[in-house]
């Protein structure tokens, strides 16, 4: 009886453990939860059931007292686990601090204190337990309302808070964004659209370029050079946001330099071998590039070379670290393939 109670007790424990996260969908909850009643309800009835808790509740008859026994720590424990569990199904972050990091470690620590009390036979810290879970429950729905609109009302400094820390985080960047001169073209600006993070540097990158009155010819210069790549690339963001004003010569070169670095890329092997993310831009900027027909089938001819030598090289390396390369192999395919009626372009 006692290793029976043992093994229900490590069951109950790893499903609180399965509880230790902060789940935001209220199934998983309410499964795990049912889940570590049961488990935790069969232990202490084998627990009873073996004397281990006979110096709890004394009777002259002793299936009465572990009947009551039975009862009562079986209705304690389902107590502290249903009560935790639903604090732990409602929004408690959406309250000011410290209450939810209060209520996250006492709704996970009241069920283990259960356990604990009832493996190392101690009253004292099971009774503490159900009278901590239902001190924790009541106080959280006499308090919840008040506390929320204190939270709401505070939503302004939160979010003046967080947008000073975000400035302070992104100064470096975009005191560095500010410093490049406006003379200097778009070139300079390249290295800020091509970082990650912060996206605000990148906006105001863009921002820069498109109000330059050449910038299309200053990235098509580029796109003969060491950073066609790149030129490419952020050409292939301006067509995404402004396709009517993408001028056809500028898309004629785009296609050049991507069959060309494709190309480039196809001949570098072992350590010369391309990057991930220098594949991965190509294919967004081609996919882009094809994108911008409103019928990809009637690309002209002198385009289409291009776009197969691309299609050709992305099919070889396309592998499932490159999901770009697959979407993109769709699209070309598409814009490869001959009209509805059959006929070719």
């Amino acid at each position: 009886m006692r290793v029976l109670a043992i093994v229900f007790l490590c069951i109950a424990g790893a499903f609180s453990l399965t509880l230790m996260p902060d789940l935001q969908t209220l199934a998983p909850i309410v499964g795990f939860s049912l889940l570590r009643a049961a488990a935790l309800v069969l232990a202490l009835i084998f627990l009873v059931a073996s004397g281990g808790l006979d110096s709890w509740w004394t009777a002259r008859n002793k299936w009465i007292s572990r009947g009551g026994l039975v009862f009562l720590t079986t209705l304690g424990a389902l107590l502290v686990v249903f009560l935790c569990g639903a604090l732990q199904s409602v929004r408690y972050d959406e309250l000011p601090q410290p209450y939810p990091v209060i209520y996250l470690i006492l709704v996970r620590a009241w069920p283990l204190c259960v356990m604990a009390g009832a493996f190392w036979r101690s009253r004292a810290l099971f009774i503490l337990a159900v009278a901590g879970a239902l001190f924790t429950s009541v106080f959280a729905n006499v308090t919840w309302d008040a506390l929320h609109e204190r939270y709401r009302a505070e939503a302004p400094l939160r979010q003046r808070e967080a947008d000073e820390a975000r400035a302070r985080e992104i100064a470096p960047v975009m005191t560095a964004l500010a410093r490049v001169p406006r003379e200097a073209g778009v070139e300079p600006l390249l290295d800020f659209i091509l970082r990650t993070d912060p996206h605000e540097a990148y906006w105001e990158a863009m921002r820069r370029i498109e109000d330059m009155p050449d910038a299309f010819e200053q990235l098509q210069r580029l796109l003969d050079g060491g950073r066609s790549l790149d030129a490419l690339y952020v050409l292939s963001k301006i067509a995404a946001d402004r396709p009517d004003a993408f001028p056809e010569a500028t898309e004629d070169r785009a296609w050049v330099a991507a069959a060309r670095i494709a190309r480039d890329m196809t001949d570098r092997t072992g350590k010369d071998a391309t990057p991930a993310n220098e594949i991965e831009r190509l294919c967004a900027s081609v996919d882009v590039l094809v994108y911008n027909r409103k019928k990809p089938w009637t690309l002209p001819e002198r385009r289409r070379a291009e776009l197969t030598t691309v299609r050709d090289w992305m099919e070889a390396a396309a592998t499932k670290d490159y999901s770009c390369s697959v979407a993109s192999n769709f699209v070309m395919d598409q814009a490869l393939a001959p009209p509805p009626g059959g006929e070719k372009p």
